[in-house]
């Protein structure tokens, strides 16, 4: 039996269309026609959701909380989420990527197109986000002078060790509100990853690192922890699609 992928797509004949393409890529297609119905499928056991983003019934708030959940859930494993969009804008891909999607598609959609975006997905190496970080040992190597790249790469392998424990600690002290701890963590963060000329990660790491030091009533804690550990995930899979049995 092929592989089973979830669609949510309120247009019928875009539904069609698409299961149609994903039918022909070998994948056997449910659908999802709410968000309601969305939400209780997704853990069983699908290989790929996708979803149209811009669908009206589900606005990038309900959206971002909804990927939040799925991906953070004790109880049950999500699977990668590719967007469906309707433009290439450059903040439109970001923000989405920022919230958890694991990849995306923008229409006009093809058979092709859905092919090499599902491979991208499957093996970590979905195009990055305009202004994320991208890991390209040969060219840092020439930058800092240091011709030995299994140094550069076990460098990484080790600085995702950390900032996978580091985010942890971070999502600790979101839920104590721990405006101290988070600035130590986010200032940590920050350091290591423009040493290593990960200038996006250090930039969302100072941010909060500047905001919980004088935090204010509004500060979304969530979102902003959420934004950096999304960025350090899809670098981390990027970096194991490339490099990680070469360390």
């Amino acid at each position: 039996m092929a592989n089973k992928v979830l669609l949510f797509e309120d247009n019928q004949i875009n539904s069609k269309l698409m299961s149609m393409f994903l039918e022909q890529s070998g994948y056997f297609v449910e659908m999802a026609l709410s968000v309601d119905e969305l939400q209780r499928k997704v853990t069983e056991g699908y290989e790929f959701v996708f979803i149209d983003v811009s669908s009206p019934s589900l606005n990038k708030d309900l959206l971002g909380d909804f990927v939040h959940k799925s991906k953070n859930s004790a109880f049950s494993k999500c699977p990668p989420m590719i967007a469906v969009l309707t433009s290439a804008k450059d903040s439109d891909i970001k923000e989405y990527l920022s919230m958890g999607i694991d990849g995306y598609v923008v229409k006009p959609i093809s058979v092709k197109l859905l092919r090499e975006t599902i491979e991208k997905v499957r093996t970590g190496l979905t195009t990055p986000a305009p202004g994320e970080d991208v890991i390209d040992i040969e060219k840092l190597s020439r930058t800092l002078g240091i011709p030995d790249t299994n140094l550069l790469i076990n460098l990484f392998g080790q600085f995702f060790t950390t900032v996978q424990k580091e985010l942890r600690q971070m999502r600790a002290a979101v839920t104590l509100k721990d405006y101290s701890a988070l600035k130590n963590l986010a200032h940590s963060i920050k350091g290591s990853s423009r040493n290593l000329r990960l200038n996006n990660i250090g930039k969302l790491a100072e941010e909060i690192e500047s905001q919980t030091k004088y935090p204010s009533a509004s500060l979304d804690l969530d979102s902003i922890v959420n934004n950096l550990e999304g960025a350090c995930q899809r670098l981390f899979n990027s970096y194991n699609a490339n490099y990680g049995n070469k360390g």
